[in-house]
C-alpha cells in the first residue's frame, strides 16, 4: 500500500543516516580531535578572557552596530520611498553596493583604505567611542543596507489608509510618517530585525582579522 511504501522509505532514509554516523565515528581521529579543539588545559586558561574580554567586546559591538544600521538603515528605507528620483537612485545603489560585497571587505575598506587613501581615520572623528569606533561604523555600513530593505519592507506593510487618515486629520507627510506609519511598520519588523541582529553577532568575529 501507499502508506506502506512510505513506511518503508522513511526507515530506509534513518538507516542510511545511522549508518553514515558510525561510518563517520568510527573513521574519526578522535584522539588528534580532543588535542585540537578539546584541551581542557587551554580552555582553562582561556576562560576567564573568554567571559570578560570576548564576550564583552562582540555584545558592546553588536549593539553599537545595530543601532547605526537602525539610523541608517532608516534614512536608506525613506529615501528608497521618496518621490525625488536621485534619492531613489542613490539608496538603490548604497543597498546594492553594501548588500553585495562581503562584509570583510568593508571592514578592510573602513579600518585601512580610509585612512590611508583619504587620511579619515574613524577613532578620531568619534573618540567617544575608543577602539570600538572604527568596527562599529564599519559593522554600521553593512548593516545599514540590509535593515533598510527590512525597514523599506515593514512601511510598506502598513496599510495606506492610515497615511490617508493622518493626512485627513491635517498631518503631512513627514508628521505622518514619523508618528502613525513607522512605529506600526516596527511592529511588523521585530522578527527580522532579532535576525539581522544574531547575524551582526556573527559578524563582529570578522572584527578580528
Amino acid at each position: 500500500s501507499r502508506r506502506r511504501k512510505e513506511e518503508l522509505r522513511r526507515w530506509t532514509v534513518y538507516g542510511l543516516t545511522i549508518a553514515l554516523l558510525v561510518v563517520v565515528l568510527v573513521s574519526a581521529d578522535w584522539a588528534k580531535l580532543s588535542e585540537t579543539f578539546f584541551d581542557p588545559e587551554i580552555f582553562a586558561d582561556l576562560f576567564p578572557e573568554i567571559l570578560t574580554i570576548a564576550a564583552k567586546n562582540t555584545i558592546i559591538l553588536a549593539l553599537l552596530a545595530f543601532s547605526g544600521g537602525m539610523m541608517l538603515g532608516l534614512v536608506l528605507a525613506l529615501m528608497r520611498l521618496s518621490s525625488i528620483g536621485p534619492y531613489r537612485w542613490a539608496s538603490l545603489a548604497y543597498i546594492e553596493l553594501f548588500r553585495g560585497i562581503p562584509a570583510l571587505l568593508t571592514l578592510i575598506l573602513i579600518g585601512f583604505v580610509l585612512p590611508i587613501a583619504l587620511g579619515v581615520r574613524i577613532k578620531e572623528l568619534l573618540p567617544f567611542l575608543g577602539n570600538y569606533g572604527t568596527p562599529a561604523v564599519a559593522l554600521s555600513v553593512v548593516a545599514g543596507a540590509f535593515l533598510a530593505e527590512t525597514i523599506r519592507g515593514g512601511i510598506e506593510a502598513v496599510p495606506k489608509g492610515q497615511m490617508e487618515a493622518a493626512r485627513s486629520l491635517g498631518m503631512s507627510r513627514s508628521q505622518s510618517m514619523r508618528s502613525i506609519v513607522v512605529p506600526q511598520a516596527f511592529r511588523v519588523m521585530i522578527p527580522p530585525l532579532t535576525n539581522e541582529f544574531v547575524l551582526l553577532i556573527k559578524d563582529t568575529s570578522l572584527v578580528f582579522v
